[in-house]
């Protein structure tokens, strides 16, 4: 590629040119931070310099004084309070809310140079050069700024811990010991390695351009965790280690998981073809690319909107109750994605809970579920949960419509998979909801939490306590 504006690069160049290659860093003992910062200056300049080697001088503060060295005339680091220093109280951190996240030498000079380093090796335009410097900083730099910042007893780094143990017991030998560490330790590995995954991003990125569904098929194999930052939540490809048969990949699990497609009968039914299902849910194997490509369209089909997945990763948050009221409403606007939406919400409730039973009203070959039915399910569902058994009947009883039971299978759900707290929400009920079914559920909550401030967060509701 044309390297033009990589001025940074430049401005490099001529600090080292100024001092015929010689660049700074502090003497005495050493450690990751100047010896990595080192070791990628010597990686740079035998690649992309021409002139005579480069040389590292270890220094004190009063050379650098003496000789009026300066950020303007000279590659200085770990010294000196410049901009490649960071024991000053100024120095910047990655995020501000964040002091932790403080830079040190060698991540200050990355931040000032990486991505401009990382199109010198590659990449493939200025944005993947940004997502493969940010990608190095994330991986390994931040782990080795937050050890040089705050020690290896806050945050233990074995590279660290190495870098530190090369060091001679006698001072006179450091400088030997030094270049021979950053003369030798491969720092081109990491920045190729960071390139190819800028790269690799950058490409799903144009791929998840070509299709609006939230799946893609690939001819070629791409990991799934390359379309994090896309719309893609499940990729299909060519299985590497059973040949002739193809993966469903999730790309983020923990958000949209795989179904279980293997827990009966009726799930394998909906899913032909499916021979294995990882138990964390980012993989299935289909015995072909057809049956494959159909799961993936048929989770499709059953993708929940945005607004309702991202209750599932915030169960205890102050909107939970009103996410799900609000994606009852958008479902009744589409009353044929009904089930097959109802279906996705069991799907992630067994993920989370494991003890929920698949009732056979959940799932239908064609996809429609009356009224009557969901109501049923629910009740079933409700039932299921342990702990709840001994009060559900009562509560289930109850003459409630569909809308309202809704929200009380939100609201149980929500209270269930969080053994360890209480959301206020429990008792943010709506006026419609029958003042017998909210006392009900108070039952049932001081049974699943006892010993816990029930009857507050009841009375502070609103609700009669008995």
């Amino acid at each position: 590629m044309a390297n033009t504006n990589l001025k940074r690069i430049e401005e490099l160049k001529a600090l080292l040119a100024k001092q015929d290659g010689v660049f700074y860093t502090h003497n005495g003992s050493f450690h990751a931070d100047d010896a990595l910062c080192s070791a990628l200056i010597y990686t740079f300049a035998d690649d992309f310099m021409d002139s005579k080697p480069v040389k590292v001088n270890r220094v004190c503060d009063r050379f650098l004084k003496d000789n009026n060295l300066t950020d303007e005339n000279a590659l200085i680091f770990d010294i000196g309070r410049g901009r490649f220093d960071h024991h000053q109280e100024d120095t910047p951190c990655r995020d501000p809310e964040k002091p932790k996240s403080k830079y040190a030498a060698l991540g200050r000079l990355w931040n000032y140079f990486g991505t401009e380093m990382c199109m010198l090796y590659g990449a493939s335009n200025e944005e993947a050069a940004k997502i493969a410097a940010d990608y190095l900083d994330t991986a390994f730099i931040q782990n080795m700024d937050k050890t040089d910042n705050f020690g290896q007893r806050d945050f233990p780094n074995p590279l660290a811990f190495y870098i530190k143990a090369i060091n001679p017991k006698c001072n006179a030998f450091a400088d030997e010991a030094f270049a021979k560490f950053a003369h030798t330790f491969n720092f081109k590995c990491l920045i190729l390695y960071a390139v190819d995954y800028g790269n690799a991003v950058q490409q799903a990125t144009e791929l998840a351009s070509t299709t609006e569904k939230d799946y893609i098929v690939l001819e070629e194999f791409i990991p799934a965790v390359n379309f994090a930052s896309t719309h893609i939540h499940f990729t299909v490809t060519e299985s590497v280690r059973d040949p002739g048969c193809w993966n469903l990949n999730a790309v983020d699990a923990t958000k949209h998981p795989i179904p279980n497609i293997m827990v009966n009968e009726e799930m394998k039914k909906l899913f032909p073809g499916c021979t294995f299902v990882h138990t964390a849910r980012f993989l299935a194997v289909f015995d072909s690319k057809e049956h494959a490509v159909e799961a993936a369209e048929r989770i499709y089909q059953m993708e929940l909107t945005e607004e309702a997945v991202n209750y599932v990763d915030d169960f205890a948050s102050d909107v939970v109750v009103d996410k799900a009221i609000e994606d009852h409403t958008i479902l009744e606007k589409n009353p044929e994605r009904k089930k097959s939406v109802f279906f996705r919400q069991l799907s992630l409730l067994d993920y989370y809970s494991r003890d929920v039973i698949c009732c056979k009203e959940a799932i239908s070959a064609d996809f429609k579920i009356p009224s009557n039915e969901l109501i049923l399910t629910i009740r079933n569902m409700l039932w299921s949960m342990r702990n709840f058994v001994q009060h559900i009947d009562s509560t289930t009883k109850l003459v409630c419509d569909e809308n309202q039971l809704m929200h009380v299978y939100y609201m149980v759900k929500t209270i269930y998979v969080h053994k360890n707290t209480i959301p206020a929400i429990a008792f943010n009920l709506r006026e419609d909801i029958p003042q017998e079914l909210v006392e009900n559920l108070y039952e049932i909550f001081k049974v699943v939490r006892p010993g816990m401030a029930v009857d507050q967060l009841a009375k502070e509701a609103g609700v009669r306590v008995i």
